[in-house]
């Protein structure tokens, strides 16, 4: 999945790469690049770590297995991620808009960033989980749920796949440590 900013960047190098020019100089023009921001609705929230909102203790309880903690990364949207080698997996993400109208209009993107992709992934809407809140299963391969609460987007993520159970109690324990909405 190639996002916003890196596209951006191949763009500006590509444009950069294939300008040419009549003058014999041999110092190319300087040009910085500039990056346009993931979003216009993502804001920088308070330092809030993902992997508090979903544990180690939280991830094996999700996939069953012993979890351990591998990466967390962002850029827009901040990731952490558990693994059992290369046999199991958990990760969560967390977006922040800047309203919880920008993040309800963002939400249909949220859950299907890349439409088409997935062979046999289905979706359904699940009641009683944030303000609104989708599970995706893609052929027992791994699992997903995507809650959005105000402001907040979030996707917990666990292969192999896992409960509708275990999926929405990752979402609740998460949703249970995300800070009041402002």
């Amino acid at each position: 999945m190639i996002r916003k900013p890196a596209a951006a960047v191949v763009a500006i190098l590509t444009l950069v790469g294939c300008s040419g020019s009549s003058s014999k100089t041999s110092t190319p023009p300087t040009v910085t690049p500039t990056i346009p921001p993931l979003s216009s609705t993502t804001f920088v929230s308070p330092k809030i770590d993902p992997c508090r909102l979903l544990t180690v203790q939280d991830a094996a309880k999700l996939t069953g297995r012993t979890m351990k903690r591998a990466l967390v990364s962002g850029s827009g949207a901040i990731i952490c991620t558990y693994a059992e080698g290369t046999s199991a997996g958990a990760e969560i993400t967390v977006k922040f808009d800047s309203t919880a109208l920008a993040a309800h209009d963002e939400f249909p993107s949220w859950v299907q960033p890349i439409p088409g992709v997935a062979v046999g992934r289905t979706t359904t809407s699940v009641p009683g989980v944030g303000s609104e809140a989708t599970e995706s299963r893609t052929q027992q391969v791994n699992d997903g749920i995507y809650v959005r609460q105000g402001a907040t987007l979030i996707k917990i993520g666990a292969f192999p796949a896992v409960s509708d159970a275990a999926l929405r109690a990752a979402a609740k324990a998460a949703l249970a440590r995300l800070p009041a909405q402002r």
